[in-house]
Protein backbone atom coordinates (compact mmCIF):
# COMPACT_ATOMS: atom_id res chain seq x y z
CA UNK A 1 0.00 0.00 0.00
CA UNK A 2 1.52 3.26 -1.05
CA UNK A 3 1.92 6.07 1.62
CA UNK A 4 -0.79 8.46 0.22
CA UNK A 5 -3.15 5.56 0.64
CA UNK A 6 -1.91 5.04 4.01
CA UNK A 7 -2.98 8.78 4.48
CA UNK A 8 -6.43 8.85 2.32
CA UNK A 9 -7.43 5.59 4.63
CA UNK A 10 -6.15 7.23 7.85
CA UNK A 11 -8.05 10.83 6.97
CA UNK A 12 -11.14 8.58 5.91
CA UNK A 13 -11.00 6.74 9.33
CA UNK A 14 -10.89 9.60 10.90
CA UNK A 15 -13.75 11.43 9.30
CA UNK A 16 -15.98 8.10 10.31
CA UNK A 17 -14.05 8.14 13.84
CA UNK A 18 -15.88 11.68 14.57
CA UNK A 19 -19.35 10.55 13.11
CA UNK A 20 -19.42 7.63 15.27
CA UNK A 21 -18.68 9.57 18.23
CA UNK A 22 -21.59 12.41 17.35
CA UNK A 23 -23.61 9.27 17.57
CA UNK A 24 -21.66 7.55 20.23
CA UNK A 25 -20.60 4.63 19.05
CA UNK A 26 -17.94 4.75 21.37
CA UNK A 27 -17.36 0.83 20.53
CA UNK A 28 -16.65 1.68 17.26
CA UNK A 29 -14.49 4.60 18.16
CA UNK A 30 -12.51 2.53 20.55
CA UNK A 31 -11.83 -0.43 17.97
CA UNK A 32 -10.79 2.14 15.27
CA UNK A 33 -8.75 4.25 17.11
CA UNK A 34 -6.03 1.45 17.44
CA UNK A 35 -6.51 1.10 13.33
CA UNK A 36 -5.79 5.28 12.97
CA UNK A 37 -2.84 5.10 15.12
CA UNK A 38 -1.55 1.87 13.00
CA UNK A 39 -2.21 3.92 10.05
CA UNK A 40 -0.50 6.64 11.06
CA UNK A 41 2.67 4.62 12.59
CA UNK A 42 2.75 3.30 8.91
CA UNK A 43 3.07 6.10 6.81
CA UNK A 44 5.99 7.60 8.80
CA UNK A 45 7.62 4.37 10.43
CA UNK A 46 10.41 4.65 7.86
CA UNK A 47 10.92 8.29 7.68
CA UNK A 48 10.62 7.89 4.20
CA UNK A 49 7.83 9.13 1.61
CA UNK A 50 8.91 8.64 -2.23
CA UNK A 51 9.01 12.45 -3.67
CA UNK A 52 6.23 11.66 -6.02
CA UNK A 53 3.94 11.45 -3.14
CA UNK A 54 4.86 14.08 -0.82
CA UNK A 55 2.17 16.67 -2.40
CA UNK A 56 -0.83 14.18 -1.64
CA UNK A 57 0.32 12.90 1.55
CA UNK A 58 0.95 16.46 3.24
CA UNK A 59 -2.23 17.03 2.06
CA UNK A 60 -4.07 14.59 3.51
CA UNK A 61 -2.17 14.14 6.63
CA UNK A 62 -2.62 17.91 6.99
CA UNK A 63 -6.54 17.41 6.90
CA UNK A 64 -6.25 14.04 8.93
CA UNK A 65 -5.03 16.96 11.56
CA UNK A 66 -7.99 19.73 11.00
CA UNK A 67 -10.13 16.63 11.93
CA UNK A 68 -8.05 15.31 14.72
CA UNK A 69 -8.78 18.81 16.71
CA UNK A 70 -12.27 18.22 16.19
CA UNK A 71 -12.16 14.58 17.53
CA UNK A 72 -9.87 15.85 20.27
CA UNK A 73 -12.38 18.63 21.06
CA UNK A 74 -15.32 16.41 21.13
CA UNK A 75 -13.59 13.67 23.18
CA UNK A 76 -13.15 16.31 26.08
CA UNK A 77 -16.54 17.38 25.87
CA UNK A 78 -17.94 13.76 26.14
CA UNK A 79 -15.40 12.42 28.49
CA UNK A 80 -17.86 11.46 31.02
CA UNK A 81 -20.28 9.74 28.21
CA UNK A 82 -17.21 7.50 26.68
CA UNK A 83 -15.58 7.15 29.95
CA UNK A 84 -19.09 5.24 30.97
CA UNK A 85 -19.18 3.35 28.02
CA UNK A 86 -15.76 1.91 27.95
CA UNK A 87 -16.94 0.68 31.98
CA UNK A 88 -19.66 -1.21 30.11
CA UNK A 89 -17.52 -2.36 27.00
CA UNK A 90 -14.59 -4.08 29.56
CA UNK A 91 -17.69 -5.52 31.90
CA UNK A 92 -19.18 -7.62 28.88
CA UNK A 93 -15.56 -8.53 27.84
CA UNK A 94 -15.00 -9.77 31.28
CA UNK A 95 -18.63 -11.49 31.38
CA UNK A 96 -17.92 -13.24 27.61
CA UNK A 97 -14.36 -14.25 29.38
CA UNK A 98 -16.18 -15.55 32.48
CA UNK A 99 -18.81 -18.03 30.41
CA UNK A 100 -15.94 -19.62 28.08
Amino acid sequence: MSKVELARELFEITETILVKMQESDWEFVVKSEVKRQDLARKIFEDGEIPESQISDVNELVSKTVEKNIELESMAKKRKGEFADKIKQIRKGERMKEMYK
